[in-house]
């Protein structure tokens, strides 16, 4: 093996699964950000919210799925790991058809597979034991909680890696959410927001720009997964009722 430092653990990874301008480059720059963890890890977490089907849980995948396809090649899931956590019988069965229509999580397969590709030739390649794919449902907060301290073993491990998929912002009125921030304070003050609805504002507000309000509300879900405190993230969403 090359010289280099053994890298700590990487810290749980939200990247945005949209395809757009600002999807696209992130996963891109998640892939540059994880290549070094990537091809040395012996196991991939991957959560992603779930869009097609109403759950109150967490769902993985059927226990008959051995691997997910991608254009790039295969990748194999750690059934040894999957098995284990559905013993806990806190994890529902992930349907094949809801697994299938799943953006959350398919997006982020090519660019796991590419990675995992460029591992050294002196690493073995079963070191590797796979993907485990976890579907977030619409959970509580105790059951989050439930879950967190379920994953934190896995956390702690610098073998592992999680990659979270999320989306930004859902801003319009065909989301049921207009949530805007008249003022720019720094830090700002998130309660203070206006729900905008065309029939009372038909002129778009221009300070700020509506953009501008909606990429204050991500940054500051951003920094609250960044701090690592539930309670910060769900205090947030209690104030701007993000989507």
């Amino acid at each position: 093996m090359p010289d280099t430092p053994t890298p700590g653990p990487l810290p749980p990874t939200p990247t945005n699964h949209s395809i757009s301008q600002h999807g696209m480059p992130q996963l891109i720059l998640l892939s540059s950000k994880t290549s070094t963890y990537t091809t040395s890890s012996k196991r991939i977490f991957l959560l992603g919210p779930s869009h097609h089907l109403y759950l109150p849980t967490c769902a993985l995948p059927l226990p008959s799925l051995k691997t997910y396809s991608t254009p790039l090649g295969p990748i194999a899931l750690d059934t040894s790991t999957l098995s284990t956590l559905r013993s806990t019988n806190e994890f529902s069965a992930l349907p094949l058809e809801a697994d299938e229509a799943e953006h959350s999580l398919e997006m982020h397969l090519p660019y796991i597979r590419h990675l995992l590709s460029q591992s050294p030739s002196s690493t073995p390649k079963n070191d590797f034991q796979g993907l485990i794919p976890i579907l977030i449902g619409s959970t509580t907060p105790s059951t989050e909680r439930k879950y967190g301290n379920l994953l934190a073993p896995y956390l702690s491990d610098p073998e592992n890696i999680f990659i979270v998929s999320s989306d930004f912002c859902h801003w319009g009125t065909r989301f049921g959410y207009t949530y805007y921030l008249p003022t720019s304070s720094s830090p700002p003050d998130l309660s203070s927001g206006i729900s905008l609805h065309p029939k009372t504002h038909k002129t778009p507000p221009t300070d700020p720009a509506i953009h501008d309000s909606i990429g204050t509300l991500d940054r500051a879900c951003m920094e609250a997964i960044e701090s690592g405190s539930h309670e910060r993230f769900l205090k947030v969403l209690r104030e701007t009722g993000n989507t």
